[in-house]
Parts: C-alpha cells; structure tokens; sequence
C-alpha cells in the first residue's frame, strides 16, 4: 500500500496509526521502513501517531517526516535485551 501511495498522483500525504501496533519482525519492520522512505522521496509527506511508541513502532516512526504522540502518552524503549 505504501508503495502503491508513493506512485500515486492523488496522494499527498500518508498518515499512519501506530497505536494499535503490535510489532513485528526485523526483516519486516525494515521493508515497511524502505517503502516509507520511497514515499518520501516521492515528495509526499508521511506522518506516524500513537498514544505510546514502543520500540517497533518507533522504528517505523524513524522514517517519517513528523512523528505525533499523545500528551498523555510516550515512548518506552525497552531494547532487545529486555
């Protein structure tokens, strides 16, 4: 879809909800990423929200142009040895 937006005219922003986000694996995580960034280079902006990012979502959210989190949320980088 992320590419598929990145090619389209009509397109001019791509927000994506990131509280719901449950995570996934690295290789995943890393293609969602790289598609993101084709979006961007496509000149549309893309912006990520979430009431709490934890680590995945945060590395999705490294991609975009604007990063937005809840006031009463946050961020909780726990790592991979946790």
């Amino acid at each position: 879809a992320l590419r598929t937006a990145a090619a389209d005219d009509r397109i001019r922003l791509v927000a994506i909800g990131l509280s719901g986000f449950l995570g996934g694996g690295q290789v995943h995580l890393q293609e969602s990423g790289e598609a993101i960034d084709e979006v961007r280079k496509s000149g549309k902006k893309v912006h990520t929200f979430a009431i709490a990012y934890l680590d995945d979502a945060l590395l999705i959210a490294a991609h975009a142009d604007e990063v937005w989190v809840d006031p009463q949320g946050g961020a909780f980088i726990t790592g991979p040895g946790s």
